[in-house]
């Protein structure tokens, strides 16, 4: 991983405030994560529409793994107020705490962060230091120090989005927020990336072949969509959690397979495998009530 600075300043920040402004305009977070001794991909996040849950107003996240930006997954809703930031994990229909900017020097942050990857991981995590960091244009914005994890207001934390904590969560894997663009616009670009996106092979993409799903997070059934340069005898299975295959083998004859309506809602795992070799895995979620915007 390179590590080139591309900017005079730290970064560029287009929303100038104390305040954290996660959500506004047209903005695109690009996390990259690595495996230890394995290699890096990209995971977008970006912006939806607003929708009404319970009484509360949120903004949808949706998601990708396909550096080409084709298709976006529904991921969760965010929403913020008075200096925090909630989200909402449609499949457990629970809302947690993401983010905490009033908080003072000495305070610990403590949630249960619930996305669809590592959900269930408690998090306490005592703030070392708030100072502020000057960007180019001359306006400073807070800074939040923690032992393992920085935030700053108005990008979010820079393990990525909606990865707050995911160092007390998860070993042999790291996310960095690589980059956050605002429509063209850069927000933030990291001094350790020379680049957005990391292009090894990642979930969706294979050597022999390219694929999406959607939707994802699903209610009755998803649809795998493969492109015309699929190539052998490719199979998918759909796992549970216990290992178990409830869907499949299915040869990948078409371009387009769908699967799933007859699973109970819960988390499942995807696999294309070839002569016993597996090229891609990928987790599946089926929720217990359709989500309509």
């Amino acid at each position: 991983m390179k590590t080139i600075t591309l900017f005079t300043g730290l970064f560029v920040l287009s929303v100038l405030s104390y305040g954290q402004n996660l959500f506004t305009g047209n903005r695109t977070w690009n996390v990259v994560k690595c495996i230890n001794m394995g290699g890096c991909t990209t995971r977008s996040f970006k912006t939806g529409a607003d929708t009404l849950i319970g009484q509360q107003n949120h903004k949808t996240l949706y998601v990708t793994d396909d550096t080409t930006f084709a298709i976006w997954n529904l991921y969760v809703a965010v929403r913020e107020e008075n200096e925090k930031v909630y989200l909402y994990n449609f499949y457990l229909q629970k809302e947690e705490l993401l983010y905490d900017f009033g908080l003072n020097t000495g305070d610990t942050f403590s949630t249960t962060v619930n996305i669809p990857e590592y959900g269930n991981c408690p998090v306490n995590m005592p703030l070392i230091s708030i100072d502020t960091v000057m960007f180019e244009n001359g306006t400073r914005e807070r800074r939040f120090t923690f032992e393992n994890e920085q935030w700053i207001s108005g990008v979010g934390s820079l393990n990525g989005l909606v990865y707050t904590g995911i160092n007390q969560c998860v070993v042999d894997i790291s996310h960095e927020l690589s980059c956050l663009h605002d429509g063209g616009d850069i927000v933030y670009q990291s001094p350790d990336f020379d680049e957005c996106i990391a292009n090894s092979t990642g979930y969706g993409e294979t050597e022999e072949a390219t694929f999406s799903v959607y939707p994802n997070p699903f209610y009755n059934e998803t649809k795998f969509t493969f492109d015309s340069g699929i190539k052998g005898d490719i199979t998918l299975e759909i796992i549970n959690e216990t290992g178990q295959i409830v869907a499949g083998p299915v040869p990948v004859q078409s371009n387009e397979i769908s699967l799933g309506k007859n699973l109970i809602p819960g988390i499942y795992f995807y696999r294309l495998v070839q002569n016993g070799k597996v090229l891609s895995t990928g987790k599946l979620i089926k929720a217990k009530i359709a989500v309509i915007f």
